[in-house]
């Protein structure tokens, strides 16, 4: 990072490839006064994963101090869920201004996970009952969120396949009947950069000798959503955005 003040006020410059950059640390140690606006300048062919202008210790900055002009990459992080704040490329919880010169992307949605799958082999004995879980869900791409970072670029992590549900058999006694096995519904596939994930499916299989089988519901893939809080953005250049701005 290179920080610098000029006529036009504080500029922090990320100038190599970081995840999750702690603005208000930045500016601070650049000599920034808590109050004045300032700019932050994302360099060039740089990556910058999970941009956050929402940390705790920031709830105390005014409305529209920060000012921020991208020429490089702004991106979510892969495999992160739908829960976890890092699948947005930026967040603001303060009215900020945006210049986008290069892009910002959220990462791909992950993927909805597929049907449950039970069946009885009596009705009269609890112990009959079996149930498969589906198979683990695709993750969305995106940025990669684990490894070492030198230089401008950070690297992208493919999305991946939903996979089908293992097999599970009943395993007492069958009085002479195939022993019943049921599988769970295959999960959907991750999403690519600006796509949501795939819903899972409710393609559970049944075998053997059962008297009862049932299926759960599948669930949907989730969206790619690029911003959160951009009804507190102004964007002065918007430039390339792959995903939804909430």
């Amino acid at each position: 990072m290179l920080m610098t003040a000029g006529p036009q006020g504080l500029v922090v410059r990320i100038t190599q490839a970081v995840r999750g950059p702690n603005i208000r640390a930045l500016a601070l140690a650049a000599g920034w006064d808590g109050v004045k606006p300032f700019t932050l300048d994302i360099a060039e062919g740089v990556d910058v994963a999970a941009l956050r202008f929402t940390d705790a210790t920031e709830w105390a900055i005014p409305h529209d101090v920060l000012t921020i002009v991208n020429r490089g990459r702004i991106g979510g992080l892969a495999g992160t869920g739908y829960n976890d704040d890092g699948r947005f490329a930026l967040r603001t919880v303060k009215r900020i201004s945006v210049i986008n010169l290069g892009q910002i992307f959220g990462a791909g949605g992950d993927a909805g996970q597929g049907s449950l799958a039970s069946c009885y082999y009596w009705y009269v004995d609890p112990a009959n009952y079996i149930q498969s879980s589906s198979g683990s869900p695709g993750g969305g791409q995106g940025f990669n969120r684990s490894s070492a970072l030198t230089g401008l670029t950070i690297p992208i992590t493919p999305k991946t396949t939903g996979q089908q549900g293992a097999v599970v058999t009943y395993s007492g006694a069958v009085g002479g009947g195939a022993a019943a096995w049921c599988r769970g519904g295959t999960s959907g596939n991750g999403g690519d950069i600006g796509q949501a994930g795939t819903a899972g499916s409710t393609n559970a299989t049944y075998g053997g000798t059962y008297v009862s089988a049932s299926t759960t519901q599948a669930f949907a893939g989730f969206p790619c959503q690029a911003v959160a809080g951009n009804s507190l953005i102004t964007w002065l250049a918007q430039g390339t955005i792959t995903g939804a701005l909430t």
